[in-house]
């Protein structure tokens, strides 16, 4: 029976790497994406797309945006002030622009406290600018605590633009806030610093044209169409007309900006309309950390086919999870960034798998490529799974055939010849061995002097009685090719009488693995089977003086057993005493010497 590493350890050894890996570098790649603001532009890309989908409530604005000449130098915006208060507004907002070069007479902060609907707000396009010293405290509305506000709106106005403001609440209230918390009569508590982005694709919008008047409408119109206008509407006043906005899109008046985000804050005052909240940081690394280890894991537990598949599904789920929370809780995340992260993870877990995979090729042909057909090597490596553990082959039960070639003799032979002719003969005779157990599946084990080991049924580990077999098969005939090369390249001063080259086989269970260090790694077999095999090739027999032939090959009939009928004709030796074996072993000397087909 085979044995071979636990799936949870191959999953330890190579896949949490390659999950860690995933992970890291989708982390790298988010600091770099939000160095580079890459993430932003992402989030804010998919924003977008998210607040169309979900902008399915037409605007219902409650407010009338009057248009205020810029630089006039008088403050008749007072007096419009007063009439929108007298005609039955609920709350008159003034948003003052101090660029405008306007004298500070008596007439606004004469007028404006008899208006107890009015909210005054000083803003120069986005930025909040302190009070002036002309403006009573009476004025102001106090928010309480600051608070954290995400997308305010996400509307569809008539002409089809999504309307959408996002806000970072610190600091004092916005003008917003404080007409909203006129208009519900009691405290809003999210005001802070104007930091919206904002959809508008033209100034003249539907939305925008069908709310606004000039002051002069206001002056001039007569009370009772003035009440019909403002009952139960939000006033927003303005100064200075003709900014634009550099949050907008295209040249959009500040006073339009100003009256978008107000109609928000009065949606939320009146109708008890939640605000969709960002979530805060933690979460939303959470969030991105989650997407980052769900890629990873994709790419290293799947093949890539499925990975594909399944990172569509993974993108799918994600813009699920982000509709159902701001449905469920009106929590926001950022989706852009979570679909980088996605991506990152993945291709740094497919990354990390491919290093992997050419660490384990490299180590697979050092160990296999030099001593082996390419058929076998393709095989190797294409069953790497079955062996291969934490990038070196794991330590293996499995069923093998070892055969030993030696020279009988050699030694007295290399004494009366000159160096560069041992090595001569050597080299011919190794290299042809080399060639005949490559050319019969075997892998060259070891070379030790005059000697060979070959290995028959490793690395890939055998599973059925049938390529068991038929390993057994390919080292007999490896063995008869061995020695018709032997026999030929033997030169006749090595004698004709007696054995001159000894081949031992034998088959059975060994242990197969790597041993040595980093820098010196080698495969190889041990165990009882090659103890046996080292004997057979080495015992004496009586009638070894009587053979003619050149070489002798000893069979064990274990693996006479497992070759059945294709065994060759040979001569049964009976049982053998083995050095260092307390049990003998009974075994086979072929016949005449056939050089093998194969």
């Amino acid at each position: 029976m085979i044995d071979t590493p636990p799936a949870r350890e191959r999953f330890l050894d190579a896949r949490r790497l390659a999950i860690f890996g995933g992970v890291l570098t989708a982390l790298t790649g988010l600091a770099v994406a939000a160095f580079l603001q890459i993430d932003s532009a992402l989030d804010r890309a998919t924003d977008d797309r998210v607040a169309t989908a979900l902008a399915d409530t037409p605007i219902m604005p409650r407010l009338i945006v009057v248009r205020v000449p810029s630089r006039t130098g008088d403050w008749k915006i007072a007096t419009a002030v007063v009439r929108m208060d007298s005609a039955g507004a609920r709350a008159v907002g003034v948003a003052i622009d101090l660029s405008v070069p306007v004298a500070p007479t008596g007439t606004l902060p004469d007028l404006l406290p008899a208006s107890p609907h009015a909210v005054i707000g000083v803003a120069l396009g986005g930025d909040s600018i302190a009070w002036p010293w002309f403006l009573a405290d009476s004025l102001r509305v106090r928010g309480g605590t600051a608070a954290r506000i995400g997308y305010t709106e996400l509307l569809r106005d008539p002409d089809g633009v999504v309307r959408q403001s996002r806000r970072a609440a610190t600091g004092e209230s916005w003008l917003s806030d404080r007409m909203a918390a006129v208009l519900s009569g009691r405290p809003i508590t999210t005001g802070g610093n104007l930091s919206m982005r904002l959809r508008f694709a033209r100034p003249d919008t539907a939305w925008y044209g069908a709310c606004a008047l000039s002051i002069d409408s206001v002056l001039t119109l007569a009370p009772e169409a003035l009440h019909r206008i403002v009952a139960d509407a939000t006033v927003l006043l303005g100064i200075d007309d003709s900014r634009s906005v550099p949050t907008s899109v295209g040249a959009m008046p500040p006073l339009a900006v100003l009256a978008h985000e107000t109609n928000a804050r009065a949606r939320i005052a009146l109708d008890d309309v939640a605000p969709l909240q960002d979530a805060t940081w933690w979460v939303n690394g959470l969030w991105l950390l989650a997407a980052a280890v769900l890629g990873a894991c994709i790419a290293a537990l799947t093949s890539l086919r499925s990975s594909i598949v399944l990172a569509g599904v993974a993108l799918v789920a994600q813009v699920a999870i982000v509709l159902w929370l701001i449905d469920a809780s009106g929590l926001w995340l950022p989706l852009g960034t979570a679909i980088l992260a996605l991506m990152l993870g993945m291709l740094g877990a497919e990354a990390v798998e491919l290093w992997q995979a050419r660490r384990r090729q490299r180590l697979t042909t050092l160990l296999f490529s030099r001593f082996v057909t390419p058929a076998l090597a393709a095989e190797a490596w294409s069953a790497r799974h079955l062996y291969l553990q934490g990038g070196r082959p794991a330590p293996l039960q499995l069923p093998v055939t070892v055969l030993f070639v030696d020279l009988r003799g050699f030694t007295r032979y290399s004494e009366a010849t000159p160096a560069r002719d041992v090595m001569q003969l050597l080299t011919d005779v190794t290299a042809a061995c080399a060639a005949d157990i490559a050319a019969h599946g075997g892998l060259v084990d070891d070379f030790a002097g005059d000697g060979i080991k070959a290995d028959f049924g490793v690395p890939v580990p055998r599973t059925d009685a049938a390529t068991i077999s038929r390993d057994a098969i390919n080292a007999v005939q490896c063995a008869q090719s061995l020695a018709a090369s032997i026999e030929r390249l033997l030169p006749a001063s090595l004698g004709t009488n007696g054995t001159q080259a000894r081949i031992g086989v034998h088959s059975g269970t060994a242990a197969a693995g790597t041993i040595g260090g980093t820098t010196r790694l080698k495969y190889t077999v041990v165990g009882d089977v090659v103890n046996v095999a080292a004997r057979l090739q080495s015992v004496d027999i009586a009638d070894d003086a009587t053979v003619t032939t050149r070489c002798r090959i000893v069979v064990s009939a274990d693996t006479m057993a497992l070759m059945g009928a294709s065994a060759p004709p040979a001569t049964d030796l009976g049982a053998l005493p083995l050095s260092g074996r307390a049990h003998t072993v009974h075994a086979f000397r072929l016949h005449a010497v056939q050089a093998s087909s194969h």
